[in-house]
């Protein structure tokens, strides 16, 4: 097979896993990313997200996610199949990132938890104007600064949910 074959071959399957993590989320499409991040305007430190609770219930942001260098992240890639392994650059930045994404997005988390019906895991997207963390792609020599972060949220009862993981995503600047 050509080389160039095998690069479309690539191509088509790694699009077709992106599409079925999405789905599997609860995404219809890939979401649409803003040039500038949003100012969100009075987040500061008192605004924290406790994540401890969450590791408890079987969230992993904590474990995976916070204050990891490079090789760490390298070491992840190698040992998981992912396409990219990110870092908070501390607990409180991870926590902050992820009481202002559900502080922003109240009413779709209601709506959510109300759903009759099967619950799929709950995608929640936040900006920062700041970098939050660091995020490492498989082919990439070097990790890069984000300033985006997701969330997603996992449904426990119509009242209740907790944190699945939550993680800084970014692109590699053109």
């Amino acid at each position: 097979m050509k080389r160039s074959n095998k690069l479309v071959l690539w191509l088509v399957v790694l699009i077709a896993l992106v599409t079925s993590f999405w789905l599997y989320c609860g995404r219809s499409a890939p979401p649409r990313r803003v040039a500038e991040p949003v100012q969100h305007v009075g987040l500061n430190s008192a605004d924290r997200h406790d994540l401890s609770r969450d590791e408890s219930r079987g969230g992993h942001t904590l474990e995976r996610h916070i204050n990891r260098s490079d090789a760490e992240l390298r070491e992840r890639l190698e040992s998981e199949s992912i396409s990219a392994a990110s870092t908070y650059n501390d607990r409180a930045t991870a926590e902050m990132a992820v009481a202002a994404a559900i502080q922003e997005n109240q009413s779709k988390i209601q709506r959510w938890l109300q759903r009759p019906g099967g619950h799929s895991n709950l995608v929640l997207d936040y900006d920062s104007t700041s970098p939050l963390g660091r995020s490492l792609r498989r082919d990439d020599a070097k990790s890069f600064p984000c300033s985006h972060a997701v969330v997603i949220l996992k449904w426990l009862s119509p009242s209740e949910y907790f944190v699945l993981t939550s993680y800084p995503d970014c692109w590699k600047p053109s």
